[in-house]
């Protein structure tokens, strides 16, 4: 079953990769992480989007912190859902397996992203954060973001560390 869907997120098909990529997640299996890191670069932002769900769940749920470096890259992705599913992905299923402060920068930097969903999900990512780890070294990038000179951050970092932070759902 594994590999049938392993070979599935190569196939000619956007629709039965997504698939693939979504159906790794129920199987629960380490072997299905390596497969779902490379479809990470799939042409297809619904594709890449159906790896970066189930490379969480699966990070969680077998302890695997390698996948958060792989999907913080996915921040940096051209499509907005893209990057909308990663921010979500650091901030609710990996969030206890944030160990970077590259991470936590690159969630910074999207509090600026040109699109309003993908902001506000690193904002919750980033208030989660903040909430949850108590070690400085980690939420250092997030405190240092309090004197951006960008007034976007600045006031969106002074609500996370207030404790404001309130995600709508869309």
């Amino acid at each position: 079953m594994i590999s049938d869907l392993i070979r599935q997120l190569k196939d000619d098909d956007k629709d039965i990769r997504s698939f693939a990529a979504l159906q790794l997640k129920n199987i629960g299996d380490k072997a299905a992480i390596e497969p779902l890191i490379e479809t990470l670069s799939d042409n297809d932002p619904v594709v890449r989007q159906s790896a970066i769900h189930s490379l969480s769940v699966l990070g969680f749920n077998t302890g695997k912190k390698c996948v958060v470096k792989y999907i913080a890259h996915s921040l940096n992705d051209k499509d907005r859902m893209v990057r909308k599913e990663a921010a979500m992905a650091l901030g609710t299923w990996l969030l206890n397996m944030i160990e970077d402060i590259k991470v936590v920068q690159m969630l910074v930097e999207r509090l600026k992203d040109d699109d309003q969903e993908v902001a506000d999900r690193a904002e919750f990512a980033l208030g989660n954060l903040y909430q949850k780890k108590n070690n400085y070294d980690i939420i250092r990038p997030l405190l240092e973001a309090e004197n951006d000179e960008d007034d976007i951050i600045r006031d969106k970092v002074k609500k996370i560390l207030a404790g404001q932070i309130r995600i709508e759902k869309k």
